[in-house]
Formats: structure tokens, sequence, C-alpha cells
């Protein structure tokens, strides 16, 4: 018996002592790859794209088959909204018929269940009235389609990176050139897509500025160092432009080689050994839970079909 003890409380003490220093050193490492990542962001044709104010719709229905509803948004919204707004960008995402796969998120308490599908076109006016007013014709048009729940937003959008851009080292098992975007438009991204949407941290509330300055050059340049994400897509909400849209922050869009670099915690957080799987993942959550409280996080895999890009 005594034996036993002395074993197991060694271990213990052996693995208090990894998750102390893994935290220990978590912090220089989250500044080393966050400096690293701007670096590397300053030559890549992201950093040249500027916010562009989007309208954005998340959507649910409580009723019918997925493929079915991925063809009513794609084959008969799509085209309206078109005809209604004519813009440059036009992305429709749905819940994927193509593609299981599970997120990566627990999604433990989020602000709303995973949403049905999501519209995001612009670039749009800034002016409220104008907002308003092509706000209200969507969403009408998509209750007419028979949607049950519709919320929008106003957001900023920043492509961080496109298809066929990523720079960073996480490269196994793809190469990143053949990533670009061949496909025509209106069909299926041939790659798994997910879709986060978040809150603001509470305790970040009272300065968005430097909330949102944390996210686009610390959380988004250190991610793109250890994550293997082929497209990364920030939607930042100005304004919830209805009444019961939930209170998220941010709206993010992430591409991925394949199912296996979603689901390999080696190969989705860049990771040779157990001991740097830990240091990542530690990096990983103390940038996160520094601008959204990680139990509101409701994530999802999308199916992605881009319409139109300007």
């Amino acid at each position: 018996m005594g034996t036993l003890f002395l074993v197991t409380f060694g271990l213990l003490l052996v693995a208090v002592g990894f998750v102390l220093l893994v935290i220990h050193k978590s912090k220089a490492k989250l500044e080393e790859l966050a400096e690293f990542g701007r670096k590397v962001q300053e030559k890549q044709p992201g950093s040249k794209r500027v916010l562009k104010p989007h309208l954005l719709f998340l959507i649910w229905k409580n009723e019918g088959q997925k493929r079915a509803i991925r063809d009513k948004l794609r084959d008969s919204v799509a085209p309206k909204i078109i005809e209604l707004a004519n813009p440059g960008n036009l992305t429709v995402y749905c819940d994927d018929p193509e593609n299981d796969a599970p997120s990566q998120a627990m999604n433990i308490a989020p602000l709303a269940p995973p949403v049905t599908g999501m519209f995001v076109f612009g670039p749009v006016s800034r002016d409220d009235d104008e907002v308003e007013n092509l706000k209200d014709n969507v969403c009408s048009l998509l209750k007419d389609e028979g949607f049950s729940r519709i919320e929008a937003y106003l957001v900023d959008q920043s492509v961080y990176t496109e298809y066929g851009e990523y720079a960073g080292p996480c490269v196994k098992g793809f190469w990143p050139k053949e990533t670009a975007k061949t496909w025509p438009d209106g069909s299926r991204t041939p790659y798994p897509v997910a879709l986060t949407m978040f809150p603001i941290q509470e305790s970040r509330k009272t300065d968005k500025v430097a909330w949102e300055k944390d996210w686009f050059g610390i959380q988004g340049p250190m991610s793109e160092m250890i994550q293997p994400r082929i497209r990364y897509v920030r939607n930042v909400v100005r304004k919830r432009l209805t009444p019961t849209a939930p209170e998220y922050a941010g709206l993010v869009i992430e591409s991925w080689p394949s199912n296996k670099h979603m689901s390999n915690p080696f190969l989705f957080f860049f990771a040779k050994n157990p001991w740097q799987l830990a240091l990542h993942v530690t990096v990983m959550l103390r940038s996160v839970t520094n601008i959204m409280p990680f139990t509101k996080i409701c994530q999802q895999t999308v199916g992605e079909y881009i319409i139109r890009q300007e």
C-alpha cells in the first residue's frame, strides 16, 4: 500500500508539474507565435484587404431535409438576393448534407442552437436607413420561403486568408497552392468548412477597440501559425439588426484541407509530440478565452457555396 501510494503521489506531482510548466511556457509562446504570424501576414494579400460592410443572416428551420433546405437556399433564395441587392460577394452556408464531421468546439452553452443556414453578402452601404430597408426586404423574402427564425447583423468582413494563400508552416498532408479556388461559382466548396459564432468576453465589453485589436493582432496571426486553415474569414458584428438576434460579437469561417485535419489533434494544432500538443492547445486557450467566453461558443460544420466573389 505504501509503495502504491508513493508511486501514485509521484505521478500526480509529475502531472501537476507538467501542467504548470505548460501554462508558464504558453504566455511567451503566444507572443512568439503572434509576432511570427504578423510578419508572415505582412507579405500576404490579406494584409492589403480592408474591412468591408456586409449583411449577415442566420436562419433556422424547424422541419425539412438537409438537401432540400440546401437546394432552396442556393437555388431559390440566392438568385432573389442577387436580384434584390446585386452584391459583389454572396456566399451561402448550410447545415452540410455532404459532410457530417463534428465540430471541434464542445458547444457547452451556446447563445443559440446551430443554424440551418447563413447568408453573407456585400459590400453594402453603412447608411442606417439603407441597411434597415435591405434587411427588411431580405427577411421578408426568407419568411416567404418558410424559414421559422431569421436574425440579421451588419458586419465588417475581413478575408485574412483566401483559398490558395495559406503561408504558415502547417502544411502536412496538403499543398497550399493546390487549394486555390478552381471550382465554379455556385458549386460546393470541396473542403470541410467550420462556422464559429461567439459573444465578446464579458470583461472586454468596456473597450471593444482593444478587444478587436487582440482578435486581429494576436488571435488571428497566432492561430494561422499552428492551424492548417486554407481559408480564414472574420466577420465583426457592428450592429444587431433584429431584436432577438443572439449577442454575437464575431462569426468566423474556417476551411480545412480535410476532415482528418479537423479530427486529428496533432494535425489540428500542428504538433509533432505530446509536449508540443499540450503547449499549442494551452496557447490557443489562453488567446481564445481572452476574447470570447469558451462555454458560449457555437461551432458547426457547414457546406459552403460561393455564389459571387469580387
